[in-house]
């Protein structure tokens, strides 16, 4: 395409208030043949896709003509597109970037009121090799520096680390969120891998994660679904709050995906309710592997951020700084808020974390069939919750560094059957299984504890008022 063509349709990209019929018009004047092509390429706007000179201009170019001329857009594989500014656009996109790059250190395209966008394919990459860290199997420090592998240190390492490398903003981001606080309906990514990149939702329903591999940087989760929250979009913790409350969702299905070595959450979700989570792992994260937003009293937080009526089956943690999974959708000062969650979990396994294996608070949970073992405190615990029924689940030998329980149920009117604990190893003090009512109130029978397995009945603590079938 010869210069003057290409300079035609960048000044229409950027001007966005020409009618797509005179936009049209103006196209087939220049003999650039869109009308019989189904995708657009960021090359047709002079994009250079060899990783060294800044392409941002012409992408922005592209995607705004494709919200324009209704065109999907289709990266070139092998391409390398370098991004230094920000990409801001309005509208919906659909995008295949199968076996193209994009890099960048920040989030490098921002879609605004996308609802119903697509991205299949493409590797987010950062432009900036982090400063990073790995464990031994009893987390102290193996190797750390710009070592290409491993993760960004998360806060809890403020006293081995130089507090410099705790606040790296690095990490190439995909956002779609909403202008205002309405939820909009509909994005689906797919085959989507990252190394020390994002993906970021915010304020939308019926969102789709599929077949992704996420090495995530240091934004608030490798993938980080934000509804019914004023959380920051951007670099997790370390952000200012965004100006209003982004609206509740639900509807999300996250399926067949990894998430590893992120600096903060693998998976985080906020704000959302009729959630499936199906056949993912989570590995090697600085904070916990999936995480749900847990409500603590500040002047702008509320309990919109609490999520209810998930799903989640099949799934796998390892190597958490924290927890494989916190499902606590309170904590600390929010603490006597006791809200239902619903939340079904069946068929999860969670070792060799650095904290918990499983810990939730929310009422109303069911936990089927779930293992914990060889972390380094509690294997799986409900905090503080009613009606929560643990069937069949099993602990092996949790507490390898800290005090705590293997199996424990904080609460009345909780069920735990048929489950088994063993423990023979391990630095901490413990209780094998912990099952107690913790409402001083509560006069009568308020729980069960159902055919259960323990080497050691004196290493239980059950609550006179829980009735014991064996």
């Amino acid at each position: 395409m010869d210069l003057k063509k290409r300079f035609l349709l960048k000044a229409l990209a950027a001007n966005l208030i020409v009618s797509e019929a005179l936009f049209k018009n103006l196209v087939w004047s220049a003999e650039f043949s869109v009308e019989d092509r189904t995708y657009l390429y960021p090359e047709d706007f002079g994009a250079k896709g060899n990783g060294l000179i800044d392409d941002s201009a012409a992408l922005a170019d592209c995607l705004r003509v494709s919200i324009l001329m209704k065109k999907k857009v289709r990266f070139k594989e092998s391409a390398k597109y370098l991004c230094k500014q920000t990409i801001s656009i309005v509208g919906t996109i659909k995008v295949n970037a199968t076996g193209a790059t994009i890099i960048s250190n920040g989030n490098f395209l921002e879609v605004i009121d996308g609802a119903g966008s697509e991205w299949v394919g493409g590797l987010l990459k950062a432009a900036s090799k982090p400063y990073t860290i790995t464990y031994t199997q009893d987390w102290s420090i193996q190797r750390e520096g710009t070592l290409g592998y491993g993760r960004m240190p998360f806060d809890n390492e403020s006293q081995r680390i130089n507090r410099d490398f705790l606040d790296q903003k690095i990490g190439c981001a995909l956002v779609f969120r909403s202008s205002n606080g309405y939820a909009l309906d509909g994005v689906i990514i797919k085959n989507v891998t990252t190394d020390y990149g994002n993906i970021i939702i915010a304020g939308f329903k019926n969102v789709i994660i599929d077949s992704c591999k996420i090495k995530g940087g240091a934004h608030m989760g490798g993938c980080a679904i934000l509804n019914g929250t004023r959380d920051p979009i951007l670099w997790g913790y370390k952000n200012r709050i965004n100006d209003f409350e982004f609206a509740r969702g639900y509807g999300h299905k996250i399926s067949n995906s990894i998430f590893y070595q992120c600096r903060n959450n693998g998976l985080f979700l906020s704000g959302s309710e009729n959630v499936v989570i199906d056949n993912c792992k989570f590995i090697d994260n600085g904070e916990s592997g999936f995480k749900t937003a847990q409500y603590v009293k500040r002047s702008w937080t509320n309990t919109n951020c609490c999520c209810k009526n998930i799903k989640i089956s099949n799934c796998y943690a390892s190597g958490q700084g924290y927890d494989g999974f916190d499902l606590q959708n309170v904590f600390g000062s929010g603490e006597q808020v006791h809200i239902p969650s619903n939340i079904l979990i069946s068929n999860c396994i969670s070792e060799n974390n650095r904290r918990t294996g499983f810990i939730s608070q929310g009422g109303g949970n069911f936990f089927v069939e779930c293992i914990s073992s060889n972390n380094g405190s509690h294997g799986l615990v409900s905090k503080f919750s009613r009606n929560v029924k643990m069937l069949r689940c099993k602990s092996t030998n949790n507490l390898q560094f800290f005090d705590g329980i293997e199996l424990g149920l904080l609460g009345p009117d909780c069920i735990m059957e048929e489950c088994s604990v063993v423990h023979n190893k391990g630095n901490g003090k413990y209780f094998l299984i912990t099952h107690t009512i913790n409402d001083s109130s509560i006069n009568r029978k308020a729980g069960y504890s159902i055919r259960n397995k323990v080497q050691d009945h004196n290493k239980c603590d059950i609550d006179p008022r829980v009735i014991i079938i064996n």
